[in-house]
Order: structure tokens, then C-alpha cells, then sequence
């Protein structure tokens, strides 16, 4: 039996792209350079939605998100060297999740040490909890590849798969059948009797959550006890906290991730101003790929967490405050709506872009009291 859309004068990247969309991956997120875009391209000739972000950490944190959001095999490809080094953020925080996440990472060819993006791949994956795989030869390369994606779906795992250039140019005969994926094994579950009894003690609750069409997703950061408090949803799917690395930075990454993965629902963001400046290169992706979002930047010019920190032991906390920034002028440049919010009435256009039908992206720079200390925060860090 021959595989649909390969010949028997097929190279490996070709080939591992059709095996990766008959075991289920429907979307890649990624950035490209020479050592990725020939698995990259294959994809995408197979069917796949490469989904390109402006950073490769980026990259890895919106495939984090949509991974945990549908459940799906979810791609990340990555170039070697720096491509791989800027997604590791990303990746470490997909590890500490047990995220099944499949990383694809284009490498240097076989014995290329002197080449100046030639790094211990294994070393740096397995220093952040991620599982080293690799594709050795042209003959192993299909085999190496599905023990890739099962320790991924069936582990739980977020693996990083090195694909060395020399291999993925090999020639290979595709001409037998594709190797078979075992079934994934499904996500344990509550009991929908506890759950029913739960919902119904919530209705019956003085202040009851209303379920909401729409996905939050937050960064990490002093701010981020305030989202899951009063940005309610409507189910564990429909939420992305990114804290299992405690990283700031990877929250506009998660939302658009989550973004992809509920098509047509609003997503909401909480970030604050240090991790969104962290990542703002990929709010132009957000407008790209024409998602509802709406920013919510909790901006007190700081980092907050340290301020409030080393405040009460008698640090002076100036290297951790800096100028304002206008969030909502610096959007607008990207394409989107903003608006600068100091108090209640600065809500209005806000209230006009959700009467209107929250079309686009929305960037909300609310200004907070830079004293004020979240409860949570006082209470953890004393």
C-alpha cells in the first residue's frame, strides 16, 4: 500500500510530514529558518495549518495552550540553535504542565560540530523536564518519529523530536504502509454526578457563576490571582493559567493559542505591563489571524511583585519601576483598538467595541495604583 502524496523517491521531511497528519496533527505553530523549512513546507503539503508566530517562546506557548484547550497531537517547529534556545521557555513550561506537545527542531547536519548552530539539543531539552528524541538515519526516521508522538500522547510528554538537515534530505522509500499511532488514551474526567451536584450548588449560590462565551488566558505575574477571580468560564477548557514555570511573558502566546483552538469565541487576556512588553511581537499575529481578543493590562509600571517584595525589607525598589508606557497608542500602531483606562468612565469605548459585536483585538492599558498590593501576594510572600 502506498501512502497518498509520497513516492518511493520521497525525502524523509516529506514523509514524516504525511505520517504526522494521518496520526492526527491538524496545526503547527511555529518560526521558520533553514534548518525547519523543509519539515515546515512538508507539513503544510500534507495538510497541515502551519501557524507562524514573531518568537519561537512564542511559538511554544500557543501550542501549549491549544494542546491543552482540544486534546489534539499539536506541532511546534522550531530552527536550530537560537530557534530552539528562544522556544525553551516555552517548552519548559509545556514540560512542567505534562503537556503533549510534539517539538519539532530542525539541527545541524550529523558530525556538523563546527557549524555555528550546533548545540547539545538533549542536554538543554532535558534540563527543562522535555524528553530528547531524534531521528538517527533515513531507515529509523519513520520509527523514531512514532516513538516520538506516543511517548508525547500516550506519556503525556512534551518531547522535542531533533531532525538533522542531512536526514531530512535522505531519500527514502515511502512506498509500505504508514506506521499506526496505538489508541491515545483519553483524559481522566469527574464524575458528572459530582459535577451536577456541584453546578447545582453554585446556581443556588448568592453570587453564582454565570457561564460566559468566552476563553481567558493569563500571564504570570503579582496581578494574575485577579483573573481567575473575577474572569469566570464555563469550563477547565475554556482557561489557560501559564504559571507551571512561574514565567512572565508567556500569557499573550497562551491566549492566542487558546484563541485558535475555540474558534469565533471572544478570548480574554490578563497580563501585566512587564510580561506583555515581553511578548508584544506577537500581538501583531493576534490581529493576523483575524481573532477575538480582548488585552486587559494590569500597568503599574513595575514589576509589582518585587516592588511590593523587597519594599517591606527596606529595598530601595527603583531598578524594578520604570516610565510609563502607553500601551494603547503602541497598539493601535499594530492595528488594533485600544484604550487607556484611569477610571470607570474610560470604560466606554470598551463597552461600544462589545456592543458592536468585540470584532478584532482590544487592548485595554488600565493604569493601577501602583500600591496596591494583591491579598494573595501579601498573604504567600509576607
Amino acid at each position: 500500500m502506498r501512502q497518498a502524496g509520497v513516492s518511493n523517491n520521497s525525502t524523509v521531511a516529506a514523509v514524516l510530514a504525511k505520517d504526522l497528519a494521518g496520526f492526527g496533527a491538524r496545526r503547527c505553530f511555529g518560526l521558520l529558518g533553514t534548518a525547519n523549512f523543509k519539515i515546515s513546507h512538508a507539513l503544510v503539503e500534507a495538510g497541515v495549518e502551519l501557524i507562524s508566530a514573531r518568537h519561537e517562546g512564542n511559538a511554544a506557548s500557543m501550542a501549549d495552550a491549544y494542546a491543552k484547550a482540544t486534546g489534539e497531537l499539536t506541532l511546534v517547529s522550531v530552527h536550530s540553535g537560537p530557534g530552539l534556545t528562544n522556544a525553551i521557555t516555552g517548552i519548559g513550561e509545556a514540560a512542567k504542565s505534562r503537556t503533549p506537545l510534539l517539538v519539532l527542531a530542525g539541527d545541524v547536519p550529523t558530525g556538523n560540530v563546527k557549524s555555528n548552530f550546533y548545540m547539545n539539543q538533549t542536554e538543554l531539552v532535558r534540563s527543562v523536564g522535555a524528553v530528547s528524541e531524534r531521528i538517527y538515519t533515513p531507515r529509523s526516521a519513520r520509527g523514531d518519529l512514532l516513538r516520538a508522538v506516543t511517548c508525547a500522547m500516550h506519556d503525556r510528554q512534551t518531547v522535542v523530536l531533533s531532525l538533522p538537515l542531512d536526514v531530512q534530505d535522505a531519500k527514502i522509500d515511502a512506498t509500505n504502509a504508514p506506521l499506526e499511532l496505538g489508541p491515545v488514551p483519553g483524559r481522566l474526567q469527574p464524575n458528572p454526578e459530582d459535577i451536577r451536584t456541584l453546578a447545582d450548588a453554585i446556581v443556588r449560590a448568592k453570587r453564582p457563576l454565570v457561564p460566559k462565551d468566552r476563553v481567558v488566558a493569563s500571564d504570570s505575574g503579582h496581578f494574575c490571582g485577579w483573573v481567575p477571580r473575577y474572569l469566570r468560564v464555563h469550563s477547565p477548557k475554556a482557561s489557560c493559567l501559564s504559571h507551571s514555570f512561574q514565567s512572565v511573558g508567556l500569557g499573550l502566546a497562551s491566549a492566542i493559542g487558546l484563541a485558535v483552538a475555540n474558534p469565533g469565541k471572544l478570548a480574554v487576556l490578563g497580563a501585566g505591563d512587564g510580561g506583555f512588553l515581553m511578548s508584544i511581537a506577537d500581538l501583531e499575529t493576534a490581529i493576523r489571524l483575524g481573532l477575538r481578543m480582548c488585552i486587559l493590562i494590569y500597568n503599574d509600571s513595575s514589576y509589582a511583585a518585587e516592588v511590593h517584595f523587597f519594599r517591606r525589607q527596606g529595598y530601595s525598589i527603583d531598578i524594578v519601576q520604570f516610565p510609563e508606557t502607553d500601551f494603547a497608542t503602541i497598539a493601535r500602531g499594530y492595528g488594533a483598538r485600544a484604550s487607556t483606562v484611569r477610571s470607570t468612565a474610560d470604560l466606554e469605548p470598551v463597552r461600544a467595541w462589545v456592543n458592536e459585536g468585540a470584532a478584532g483585538v482590544f487592548v485595554i492599558d488600565a493604569k493601577i495604583n501602583p500600591d496596591l498590593e494583591a491579598d494573595w501576594h501579601a498573604e504567600h510572600f509576607p
